[in-house]
């Protein structure tokens, strides 16, 4: 059947009235656009014409299971998409553009030209897929500083924080929404704080909503309300005392209300329930009034769940249907503990621990029952210690972890912690094959088709792959006790074959390196720290040299590349090796000047000082290959793991060195 040639274009039939489906027509219409060189368009039409792409959905009433099964066949003369309810459609569409019209789910953040072809015909088709695995399957847009920027929207988020002061473009929530959708997930949560009752932040939930896909809260923003959206509401209307339902329970449980008949306006809303402090933080870290009786915590955080619940329940007429509570940090410790009690039908979501992307022990011990439901939240990102800049989880460890959820039946939801997207989307398109099939995933055969899809040489890649995960630095469990035990039970035993426990990611180097220049500019010369020392042997033995051998071998790599590839691997690959690179040997410098300089050698002391700038400004000039065209200014936003920031601490630094070390 022809689809298209230099005279010709297939149409495209809807008899429905869905506009998330439609929507889904109109980007296939542009797909078709974009991968024909003659720009062809298909006509839309509303009524069955032989000859065409027919889209049928079976029941408009299905939504999540049951109906997100879909067929693609061709019948005669005519290729057929059905869903088996309007989430099925959808699927159906944005899989017909990828297996046929080859554009990649992850197109827009994948740096990789669309092929175009001056002709398309096809034989026979023949798919039918449903999901097999997970039952909510979502992103979670989280620490967003590279996207909140990207595009400058001049729209205000006001927030005692210091990021995100303004709100994402809509045309990037767009096509955030829009990648999920082609991903075949059903859940976003889509930016770290929504203040529904600020106009601009509204504008994110019409807008990711409008695809079809269902959306959720943050779990620091239980029914759509966080620390500081209680503030700025309070002022609004003149309510006085803090976000606690401990110590305010009137005006909690007024806000509360209020804000979920706002959020009650939307159909497809995933419900977090719970309570939280002020910004990712216990509330008990917020509000010291309440008692330390771990007990009386769980009864009222429990007393919280219910009470939410019935709101939620009288707000929606009692259409509300999904309800999650997400047990990270303290909630993991209390359940454990047995002192919560969850309403019916609660989806209890399990954590990692973000820093090192393993279950700890709270997970492991877990008592598991047939009558309760239960997710996963899993982190691709984490702030603070890793990855944020640059992919470093991949697709092993992943598969190890969820492997674990899906033989302890944790299937009922799964969100991913997704960031600024980009620098992810070799794990997320992996991500979210897994959870929609775990059992029918293949790392072999992922692997394959990612080297078929950039049109590399599969052994070249595969090894240049390979190598950058390879070459993270690892520091041995025992040191994961100094990163806030009292808050994350880690496993300190467990060592699978292949996977980096406590792996050094960005995040943790930028910080260590923060954490020994800020002291030391402070008058604090205590010369080493067992982290900081855990660091440093690990990057002189072996943590250096990976990303140096990568980078040195980049140029035979490109070599071998046509343009859209060479940038493909230089922004994917090349950008993040050259990243870590600078971030491990800047750290040893670092660390080398402090011994300089109390040891009396201010010449090498100031020496290290001006090397580890070096690496910083390498990092600064080579990342400039990805702010290319849509991508202009891509680190603009860079505010989290702040690359400039470390740039003038270093300077100042330095600079301090200089002023108050002599030669011995």
């Amino acid at each position: 059947m022809k689809l298209f040639d230099n005279n010709f274009m297939v149409d495209i039939c809807y008899e429905g009235k869905n506009p998330y489906v439609k929507k889904a027509i109109d980007n296939l219409i542009l797909d078709f656009e974009r991968v024909n060189k003659n720009k062809l368009k298909p006509k839309f039409l509303e009524c069955f014409v032989n000859g065409n792409i027919l889209i049928h959905t079976e029941d408009e009433n299905k939504k999540i299971g049951m109906g997100e099964g879909f067929s693609i066949k061709t019948e005669n003369d005519n290729v057929i998409i059905r869903g088996a309810g309007y989430l099925g459609t959808i699927y159906g569409i944005y899989t017909f553009s990828e297996k046929v019209l080859g554009i990649s789910p992850c197109y827009i953040f994948d740096d990789k030209e669309i092929k175009e072809m001056e002709s398309l015909e096809i034989d026979q088709l023949n798919i039918f897929d449903y999901p097999k695995t997970f039952k909510f399957r979502g992103m979670f847009i989280n620490d967003e500083d590279l996207l909140t920027e990207w595009k400058l929207s001049g729209k205000k988020r006001h927030i005692d924080y210091p990021f995100y002061g303004t709100v994402t473009d809509i045309s990037v929530i767009d096509k955030i929404a829009e990648t999920a959708m082609r991903l075949k997930m059903n859940l976003i949560i889509p930016a770290s704080f929504v203040d529904i009752d600020n106009p601009h932040e509204k504008e994110i939930i019409d807008c990711v909503t409008s695809h079809g896909i269902f959306v959720s809260q943050h779990h620091i923003e239980p029914c759509g309300v966080s620390y500081f959206g209680f503030d700025n509401y309070s002022k609004k209307v003149g309510l006085e005392g803090e976000a606690s339902y401990f110590s305010n329970k009137e005006n909690m449980t007024k806000v509360w209300k209020d804000y979920i008949e706002k959020w009650a306006k939307y159909d497809n809303v995933v419900w977090q329930i719970g309570h939280r402090g002020k910004a990712d933080v216990p509330i008990w870290d917020t509000d010291k009034s309440i008692s330390d009786d771990v007990k009386e915590r769980g009864r009222i955080i429990s007393e919280v769940y219910s009470l939410q619940k019935d709101m939620i329940m009288y707000a929606t007429g009692g259409k509300a249907e999904y309800f999650t509570s997400t047990l990270w940090m303290e909630g993991a410790e209390l359940f454990r503990q047995g002192v919560l009690k969850f309403p019916q039908d609660t989806i209890i979501v399990l954590s990692d621990i973000g820093s090192n992307q393993m279950f700890g022990n709270d997970y492991n011990e877990m008592e598991r029952t047939d009558d309760t439901k239960r997710g996963i939240y899993y982190h691709s990102q984490y702030w603070g210690a890793g990855p944020h800049l640059i992919p470093g989880v991949g697709i092993d460890k992943m598969h190890y972890n969820l492997n674990k959820a899906v033989s302890n039946n944790d299937t009922d939801y799964i969100i991913l912690n997704s960031s600024n997207v980009r620098e992810f989307t070799y794990e997320i398109k992996a991500y979210s094959q897994m959870v929609w099939d775990f059992g029918g995933f293949s790392k072999e055969k992922y692997m394959s088709d990612y080297t078929e899809y950039i049109g590399a040489d599969g052994e070249m890649v595969r090894s240049l792959i390979k190598e950058y995960y390879d070459s993270f630095a690892v520091l041995d469990n025992s040191y994961l006790h100094l990163r806030t035990p009292e808050k994350f039970d880690y496993n300190y035993d467990e060592n699978p074959e292949g996977i980096k426990n406590f792996q050094l990611n960005d995040g943790t180097v930028w910080y260590a390196s923060m954490v020994i220049m800020d002291r030391f500019i402070k008058g604090d010369y205590k010369r080493y720290s067992e982290m900081a020392d855990g660091i440093y042997n690990s990057l002189i033995e072996n943590g250096a040299k990976g990303f140096l051998n990568i980078t040195n071998r980049a140029r035979d790599v490109l070599r071998c590349c046509d343009d859209d590839l060479r940038r493909h691997i230089m922004v994917k690959w090349i950008n993040p090796a050259c990243i870590m690179q600078a971030l491990y040997k800047s750290y040893i410098s670092i660390y080398q000047a402090q011994k300089f300089a109390l040891e009396g050698e201010k010449y090498n002391a100031v020496a290290k000082a001006d090397e580890a700038l070096a690496w910083i400004y390498d990092v600064i000039e080579y990342r400039k290959c990805a702010e290319y065209g849509e991508f202009e200014n891509w680190y603009r936003g860079d505010k989290k793991l702040n690359v400039l920031r470390l740039k003038e601490t270093i300077i100042r630094y330095r600079d301090y060195i200089k002023e108050n070390f002599g030669e011995e």
